[in-house]
């Protein structure tokens, strides 16, 4: 039993440290390319291109094929801090992510989750950009 234990350990460290030499794009690259091209108070539509025109090497990048209504924000976690602070401001959010920055197996990947929130008028107000992990 120590053994299997030792064995699933020296694996799990080897995935962690070769995940993190081969990865192709962190958060702050990302977030760095993000805020160089939409600043604060760019519309949706500007938004939205930004997005369909974004490549990083060869990732997938996907996205909302719309802008989503506030409310399916009621039981979602992915920041709640932010959507805590913007509160009654957002009335519509944009979804977008960076598929396969890491090496991934068949059941699992490395994710960077980017969200914006906007206002009434389309305006973006913030945006949150993270790192996910998890089954495919």
């Amino acid at each position: 039993m120590n053994l299997l234990i030792a064995a699933y350990l020296l694996i799990s460290l080897v995935m962690v440290t070769g995940c993190a030499a081969k990865r192709i794009v962190t958060v702050e690259q990302v977030n760095k390319i993000v805020s160089g091209h939409l600043p604060i108070g760019s519309s949706r539509e500007e938004v939205a291109a930004f997005i369909e025109s974004l490549r990083i090497e060869s990732l997938r990048i996907v996205h909302d094929e719309d802008f989503g209504d506030v409310t399916r924000l009621r039981w979602d976690n992915f920041d709640e801090e932010k959507k805590n602070a913007l509160g009654d401001k957002v009335k519509q959010v944009y979804d977008a992510a960076i598929r396969d920055i890491a090496p991934s197996s068949v059941t699992f990947e490395g994710v960077i989750r980017m969200r914006f929130y906007f206002d009434g008028n389309g305006k973006l107000l913030d945006y949150t950009i993270k790192e996910d992990a998890g089954f495919r």
